[in-house]
């Protein structure tokens, strides 16, 4: 699917047109309830209120998975207006519209054998005010990620079976604004074990697509890039990594309309697995790509950019600080050189999820602490300047587990977080709003044994 490691898309810092996406699924670190996956995005409503979308995924004890699409709306406190049960399906890509509502792409449930994909915007009361079939699924093909082109149509990724091969290959469909196919690709035809994670549009109007490869059927994997022009021929394809195993973790098109690659290597670096990163121009040549790490694992989770052509970026590392797991900061210039790194954590594991720069110019990291706070884990904020100096840090929790997984920073410079809470061996989706302070303002919870109604 589209959501991969926890990441989330990067987010406008303006009430009117923000979504946050979590993949709860990822978080390793995190006791799940079993079988029961979740990803929550949050838009902002009338009055000052909030709409959220959330969508599940649930094994029943014959082992059926039961997905489902549902839509609440919030008044400014956070308290529950409605909840609305919009159907099964899987969701492929959503992004916020004005009116408070959603439009999304995802794959319905129906009585026949092959299922659609289809176009769908609900207003901020749930209603459908469009629906739309696009692509219609196949039972030798499926998709696991689609996005919206420059063009105002639709680029599909994912595997098709091939029976003069005997094998899967990655496939690419493009649909227009009408949701009528325009072409399709399939786009490696040797034997390489090809594992895709997502694709991305850039502004030139070309695709790129993320994953891992397998070469030459060798026990290792390597990160995997190609780009694709808007007809669907191959510009280019480039695999980097060493004789070990090496993962991507994202993909961002630069300000000069390059690329950074964010990742971690176990064939690189100083110790088991070390952050990597690889700048490579628009043409996929390498420009040049560094390792941050010790002797132990250490994890990237995100990279920004900044506005003086640098990059921020966030991980966790085992190598360095105070406890298990700690929070590391690292901000390079355009080269990749290190100018200052920051570390943040206790004795107890201390775990991020996201970077926000703030209206300030700062950043706002959220994570998840076991050192600090009042519970097990606890939802944690740390308000930096531009230079990466802490302003202040607030720890937001229970005697239950909390983890926050996803912010946005709101109109009065505070900011909402939302993540889920353990209660009574059930989790519960949890919604968080702070002041600039990052004190908390209030909280609203919403019972996942809504979500997970077999129906």
């Amino acid at each position: 699917m589209w959501f991969t490691k926890g990441t989330a898309e990067k987010l406008n810092f303006s009430l009117s047109s923000l979504i946050i996406t979590l993949a709860i699924v990822s978080c390793n670190f995190i006791p799940q309830k079993s079988d029961l996956n979740h990803d929550i995005h949050v838009n902002s409503a009338a009055e000052g209120g909030y709409s959220l979308a959330v969508t599940t995924t649930y094994s029943d004890e014959e082992g059926n998975v039961i997905s489902g699409i549902w839509i609440i709306q919030t008044n400014s406190k956070g308290e529950e207006l409605f909840v609305k049960r919009f159907g099964k399906g899987t969701l492929y890509y959503i992004r916020p519209l004005f009116n408070g509502g959603f439009s999304f792409l995802a794959e319905i449930d129906s009585e026949h054998l092959l299922d659609f994909i289809y176009l769908i915007e609900v207003d901020s009361k749930g209603e459908t005010t469009i629906k739309k079939e696009i692509i219609k699924q196949a039972e030798n093909r499926f998709l696991i990620d689609i996005k919206p082109s420059i063009e105002n149509g639709y680029i599909g990724l994912g595997w098709i079976y091939d029976d003069s091969a005997n094998s899967d290959k990655t496939w690419l469909i493009k649909i227009d604004s009408s949701g009528d196919e325009e072409w399709r690709s399939i786009v490696r035809k040797d034997k390489w074990s090809d594992f895709i994670e997502t694709i991305h549009v850039t502004k030139d109007s070309t695709y790129i697509i993320l994953g891992e490869t397998n070469p030459h059927g060798t026990d290792r994997f390597n990160i995997w890039l190609v780009c694709i022009n808007n007809q669907g021929k191959e510009l280019w394809n480039k695999t980097f990594g060493g004789k070990k195993n090496d993962w991507c973790v994202d993909i961002q098109q630069t300000s000069e309309s390059g690329y950074i690659i964010s990742g971690n290597t176990r064939s690189y670096g100083a110790g088991k697995s070390d952050i990597w990163l690889i700048k490579i121009d628009s043409e996929g040549q390498e420009q040049w790509n560094r390792t941050f790490g010790g002797r132990k694992d250490d994890f990237c989770e995100t990279i920004l950019q900044t506005s003086d052509g640098g990059y921020i970026l966030l991980g966790n590392t085992k190598s360095y600080g105070a406890g298990k797991y700690d929070i590391w900061l690292i901000k390079i210039d355009s080269e990749g050189i290190e100018q200052w790194s920051r570390l943040f954590g206790g004795r107890k594991d201390d775990f991020c999820e996201t970077i926000l720069q703030t209206s300030d110019g700062g950043y706002i990291i959220l994570g998840n602490t076991k050192s600090f706070g009042n519970g097990k884990s606890d939802v944690w904020l740390i308000k930096l300047d531009c230079d990466g100096e802490e302003l202040w840090n607030s720890a937001l929790g229970s005697e239950e587990n909390m983890w926050g997984e996803g912010i946005i920073q709101t109109s009065d410079n505070g900011f909402i977080i939302v993540g889920e809470i353990k209660l009574y061996n059930d989790i519960d989706v949890l919604l968080i709003k702070t002041d600039s302070s990052g004190e908390e303002q209030w909280n609203s919870k919403f019972a996942m044994s809504l979500f997970s109604e077999k129906y």
